[in-house]
This record gives structure tokens, sequence and C-alpha cells, in this order.
């Protein structure tokens, strides 16, 4: 045995406690195994093997972050979530995730190191669906992740350990704003947002719930189940909100063009919630601006309506599909009939427009029958739901079917 690179791993082990304790304490679950037939490093959640003259090839601050980088596979469980893909590939995915994080958390990174910044905050699946089958960034993989059978026990455990050793660094104060993010999504696993819609929309499409083909009236933010008895299953739809900010950069088009191709997700899968104050301001352009987002097949939606300023003139020009009545009107639905008839005039508007509306905001029930009297199209708010993770939303749309609105 080689003692000088095991001494050199332990000594990194303990300074990690000391500098991050995080890290530290979770690598003190792996044990270490001198492994002269691999070319680095490899991990498989409970021991970390290690050629030694690699070893010897590091400095100090490149063993502490080495250390650190097999505790990251073991966190994320990128050990048994390969399943089928491709192993070298999903080293490469496993090891662009891993030193993101670690490169946030103030690690020092490799120069041969795959680091891409681009990637930073990405799942290790998002990451293996972009990358191409056969590598063209000239690095190589830190570390072998040696696939082992899906263990719920260890799995359980890394859990628990990486809880505790949370709780430890936040208690020494050196859990940072990044690092807590990441052990959130670690504690409360989800895939990238884009790849659960994605599988659920594509990959999972089952006849357990069948939706009837959407169009203006039947389709905006979240979803629409009107029977168990239709056309086979449409459309998910993901909302996502629009800042001013984003709108004047001048590079939307491009930016949601990027993400389509990016996420492989279906033009028709999105939809841009844009408020009436950010359509008014350079009119003109921001037309020509929604003109070409409808090109790409995006849906597009006012959001908050009634709050603003617009010229209801420029409803028929912006090529709108959604009308979401603000939720100030909606819970103050029980104070007045000058809100019911907001409402009502909304609906009636829209509708003649070939618009759908959405109210938001819904609490109760008896607001609900309202809308419903009303021939509403939708409606949003808790008393359906809570905000849900990813995984827990898709669920919710298996096991939950809505109930159309009279006129449906």
């Amino acid at each position: 045995m080689n003692e000088k690179a095991l001494n050199q791993l332990t000594k990194a082990r303990i300074d990690m406690i000391m500098l991050q304790p995080f890290f530290g304490t979770l690598a003190l679950r792996l044990s270490l195994v001198e492994d002269p037939s691999c070319p680095t490093l490899w991990v498989d959640g409970k021991r970390i093997g290690y050629n030694p003259e690699f070893v010897l090839t590091l400095t100090h601050e490149l063993t502490v972050a080495a250390v650190a980088h097999e505790v990251g596979h073991c966190i994320f469980d990128h050990i048994s979530r390969r399943g089928p893909r491709n192993a070298q590939k999903w080293n490469r995915a496993g090891d662009y995730v891993i030193n993101a994080m670690l490169n946030d958390a103030g690690f020092t990174i490799g120069e041969s190191w795959l680091y891409d910044p681009a990637f930073a905050g990405m799942s290790a699946d998002a990451v293996y669906n972009l990358l191409p089958d056969q590598p063209d960034d000239g690095g190589n993989p830190l570390c072998d992740i040696r696939q082992s059978e899906p263990d719920p026990k260890q799995i359980d455990e890394w859990k628990m350990a990486t809880a505790q050793a949370a709780n430890a660094a936040r208690a020494a104060g050196k859990l940072s704003k990044d690092l807590e993010r990441f052990v959130g999504e670690i504690l409360n696993p989800k895939a990238d947002w884009r790849t659960v819609l994605r599988r659920f929309c594509v990959e999972e499409n089952k006849d357990d719930y069948s939706w009837m083909r959407p169009n203006k009236r039947y389709i905006g933010a979240g979803f629409y189940i009107p029977s168990l008895h239709s056309h086979g299953m449409g459309e998910l739809v993901v909302a996502v909100n629009l800042s001013g900010v984003e709108f004047k950069r001048g590079n939307l088009v491009d930016s949601v063009t990027h993400t389509l191709a990016r996420t492989g997700l279906p033009p028709t899968c999105l939809e841009l919630e844009l408020t009436e104050s950010m359509l008014m301001h350079d009119v003109e352009n921001v037309i020509s601006t929604l003109q070409r987002l409808k090109a790409l097949g995006v849906r597009l939606s006012i959001d908050d309506f009634g709050t603003g300023y617009s010229c209801l003139s420029y409803l028929t020009r912006f090529d709108v599909d959604t009308l979401k009545i603000d939720q100030s009107f909606v819970r103050q639905l029980h104070q007045g009939d000058e809100h019911a008839a907001i409402i009502r005039a909304v609906i009636q508007m829209a509708h003649s427009l070939n618009l759908a509306t959405i109210a938001e905001g819904v609490e109760d029930a008896e607001v609900l029958t309202f809308l419903r009297a009303h021939a509403c199209d939708q409606a949003q708010g808790y008393f359906f739901s809570r905000p849900l993770p990813a995984e827990t939303f898709a669920e919710f749309v298996r096991q939950h079917v809505a109930i159309p609105a009279p006129n449906a």
C-alpha cells in the first residue's frame, strides 16, 4: 500500500471537516480502497477507490476537491440512477453536475476536470440528454461511478446523513446559500422540471386519463382534463411568468427558441405569461415579438388582467390565447356585486374574442360555483392544491380529473 497517497487523502478529509464540514462529515462514510487498476478514482456508495499514482499528482486543494467530488456522486445517488444509459456518458454528465456544484461551493476545480458553467444547477439526467454520444470536450471524468442495483436502505441512509451533515454545517455557519439550495434538492429530490414534464407528457404517456384535444378555450396555464373518454392524451402546458427585464433585453425569441431546442419541449406545451403593463411599452415592438413567439407555436396569456392600463383595442392585435382574471377580483367576490360584474364582463369579452379565461386565487367552493355558472373556462388557486414539487405534481395529475365548466 502506498502510505503517502493514503495519508494525502486522509489529511484532505480531516481538513475538509474543518473547512467544509458538510462534505467532510459525509466523506467519513466512505472507506478508502487502493486500486492501481483504475486510472483515477471510483465510488460505489460505500467506498472510494483510488489510484495512488493519480492521487500523488494532485495538490492538497485538488485532493480535497476530489474527495468532495466522490461524496457528491453519493448524495445525488448517481450510482444507482444510471439504469440502461451509456456508462461513459453518464459518468461525464455526473462529473459536470458535481464540478459545477463544487465550484459554487468554493472548491478548486482541476484544469482537466469536466466543468461548464452552463450546466450549473442542472441534474445529471438533463446534462446527459445534452451531451453528444462521443465526447468532444477534450476533458476526462474524474470519477468512475460504479453502478449498483438500487438499494433503498443505502439511499435512505445517505439522505439521513445528508440532512444531519447539513444541520451540523448550518449550526457552524458554514453552509453557503448555494449548498443550502443543493441540499434542498437532495432531500426533496426533483428531476429537472423539463425532464419531468417531458417524461410525463411523452415517455409515460398512458391511457389512464385521456384528454380532450385542446383549443384556445380549453388550454392555458395549468391543466384541463374534461373526462375519461376523449381522443387521446393532449398537451400538458407549463406556464412561465416573464419579467419586464426579460422582455426588454431584445433576445426573448432567441432565448425561447434555444430553450425549446435544448429541452425537447414541444412549443405548444409552453405558455408565456405577460402582464398588461409589460405589453404597453413600445407597443409596435411588443406586437412584433409576440408574432414571432406565436410563429414558434408558443401560447401566450395576459396575467393579472384588469389591474393594468392596457387599451382594449390592442387585445386583437396582441394575438394572445388566454386572459387570466386577477385574483384581487376573485378573492373579493364575496364583498360586492361590482367584483362579480367585472368578472362576468371579462369572461364575456374574452369568449367573444375566442380567448380562454382563467380565474386566479380561487380558495373556496362558493367562488368556484360562481365561476362555473358564468362559464369561466379554468380556475387556479389553493382550493385545488398548494404549489407542488414536480414529481408530486405528476402524481397529482394522474389521480385527479378536473370537472369541466357547464358549457364545455
